[in-house]
C-alpha cells in the first residue's frame, strides 16, 4: 500500500510535524485517525491514541503523566523495558515509585 498525500503546489507554507494533516504517514496517517475514531467511540471516550510499538507506549504514558512523587503500579511479570523504566529510570531520575522500585530498596 502507498504512502502518498497530495500536496499543495506551494509546499513551503506546511508544518511537516502536524498530526492534523495527512502528509507523513509517521506522524499520522488515514488508517491510525480513523482506528482511533473508532476505539473512542467504542469506548465512550473523547479521543484515543494509536501507538507503533510498545516502547512509543511507554514513552507516550510515562513521559506525559507522571509527576515527582508519583507512584505507579504495574505487574511484576512485564516486558524489561518496562521493568527498568520502573525500576531504574523513573525513580533515579524523576523520583516516581513504583512497587518494583520500593521493593528492591
Amino acid at each position: 500500500m502507498a504512502n502518498s498525500y497530495a500536496l499543495p503546489d506551494d509546499p513551503s507554507s506546511i508544518n511537516w510535524s502536524s498530526t492534523d494533516t495527512l502528509l507523513y504517514t509517521r506522524n499520522s496517517g488515514a488508517n491510525q485517525m480513523y482506528l482511533q475514531e473508532k476505539l473512542a467511540a467504542l469506548e465512550g471516550g473523547e479521543q484515543a491514541v494509536v501507538l507503533a510499538s510498545c516502547v512509543a507506549a511507554l514513552q507516550a504514558v510515562f513521559f506525559t503523566f507522571p509527576c515527582t512523587g508519583a507512584r505507579i503500579v504495574c505487574s511484576d511479570v512485564t516486558y524489561i523495558a518496562v521493568y527498568r523504566l520502573l525500576n531504574q529510570y523513573l525513580p533515579e531520575k524523576f523520583g516516581v515509585e513504583s512497587p518494583m522500585s520500593t521493593a528492591q530498596a
